[in-house]
Protein backbone atom coordinates (compact mmCIF):
# COMPACT_ATOMS: atom_id res chain seq x y z
CA UNK A 1 0.00 0.00 0.00
CA UNK A 2 2.81 2.43 0.23
CA UNK A 3 3.92 2.30 -2.96
CA UNK A 4 0.55 2.65 -3.85
CA UNK A 5 0.58 6.06 -1.59
CA UNK A 6 -0.85 4.61 1.26
CA UNK A 7 -0.09 4.63 4.91
CA UNK A 8 -0.11 2.99 7.79
CA UNK A 9 -1.12 4.57 10.92
CA UNK A 10 -2.20 2.76 14.37
CA UNK A 11 -4.74 5.00 16.32
CA UNK A 12 -5.03 4.31 20.29
CA UNK A 13 -8.67 4.47 20.18
CA UNK A 14 -8.29 5.61 24.16
CA UNK A 15 -6.08 7.79 24.21
CA UNK A 16 -5.86 11.41 24.35
CA UNK A 17 -2.68 11.63 22.58
CA UNK A 18 -2.65 14.14 19.58
CA UNK A 19 -2.77 13.48 15.56
CA UNK A 20 -3.54 16.05 12.69
CA UNK A 21 -7.12 14.91 11.13
CA UNK A 22 -8.05 14.31 7.36
CA UNK A 23 -9.02 17.96 7.56
CA UNK A 24 -5.48 19.12 8.70
CA UNK A 25 -7.21 20.06 12.52
CA UNK A 26 -5.36 18.85 15.35
CA UNK A 27 -7.20 16.13 17.10
CA UNK A 28 -6.44 12.76 20.00
CA UNK A 29 -6.27 9.75 18.77
CA UNK A 30 -9.24 8.80 20.75
CA UNK A 31 -11.78 11.93 19.76
CA UNK A 32 -10.99 10.52 15.68
CA UNK A 33 -11.63 7.06 16.60
CA UNK A 34 -14.80 8.46 18.07
CA UNK A 35 -15.19 10.76 15.04
CA UNK A 36 -14.75 7.50 12.56
CA UNK A 37 -17.53 5.37 14.64
CA UNK A 38 -14.79 2.58 15.92
CA UNK A 39 -16.35 0.53 18.61
CA UNK A 40 -13.83 -2.75 18.68
CA UNK A 41 -10.20 -3.16 18.66
CA UNK A 42 -8.81 -3.91 16.22
CA UNK A 43 -10.39 -2.31 13.55
CA UNK A 44 -8.58 -2.33 10.68
CA UNK A 45 -9.42 0.32 7.83
CA UNK A 46 -8.49 1.91 4.54
CA UNK A 47 -8.61 5.13 4.33
CA UNK A 48 -7.73 7.63 1.53
CA UNK A 49 -5.88 11.41 1.83
CA UNK A 50 -8.97 13.09 2.61
CA UNK A 51 -10.46 10.08 5.20
CA UNK A 52 -12.69 8.32 2.85
CA UNK A 53 -13.02 4.67 3.33
CA UNK A 54 -10.93 2.98 0.13
CA UNK A 55 -12.08 -0.48 1.19
CA UNK A 56 -14.48 -2.38 3.37
CA UNK A 57 -13.33 -2.04 7.34
CA UNK A 58 -12.94 -5.33 9.19
CA UNK A 59 -14.09 -4.63 12.58
CA UNK A 60 -12.49 -7.22 15.25
CA UNK A 61 -10.93 -10.11 14.26
CA UNK A 62 -13.92 -12.38 12.68
CA UNK A 63 -13.37 -16.01 11.37
CA UNK A 64 -10.10 -16.20 12.19
CA UNK A 65 -9.04 -18.99 9.68
CA UNK A 66 -10.40 -16.06 6.73
CA UNK A 67 -8.63 -12.87 8.46
CA UNK A 68 -5.98 -13.32 6.07
CA UNK A 69 -8.10 -13.35 2.96
CA UNK A 70 -10.22 -10.71 4.26
CA UNK A 71 -7.34 -8.66 4.89
CA UNK A 72 -5.77 -9.58 1.57
CA UNK A 73 -8.78 -8.40 -0.04
CA UNK A 74 -9.56 -5.20 1.16
CA UNK A 75 -5.75 -4.10 1.04
CA UNK A 76 -5.91 -4.96 -3.10
CA UNK A 77 -9.29 -2.88 -3.14
CA UNK A 78 -7.84 0.05 -1.21
CA UNK A 79 -4.68 -0.10 -3.67
CA UNK A 80 -6.63 -0.69 -6.83
CA UNK A 81 -8.52 2.64 -5.73
CA UNK A 82 -5.12 4.58 -4.71
CA UNK A 83 -3.43 3.42 -8.44
CA UNK A 84 -7.09 4.86 -10.10
CA UNK A 85 -6.87 7.97 -8.19
CA UNK A 86 -2.74 8.33 -9.11
CA UNK A 87 -2.72 6.33 -12.39
CA UNK A 88 -0.15 3.99 -11.45
CA UNK A 89 0.84 1.39 -12.95
CA UNK A 90 0.09 -1.89 -12.22
CA UNK A 91 3.32 -3.77 -10.71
Amino acid sequence: MRVAGGHVVQLEMRKAVQVIGFQGVTTTHEELASALNIKVAPTVMFMGANGMELAGRIPGVPLLEFYGAYLDERVAHAINKLRAKRRLPVS
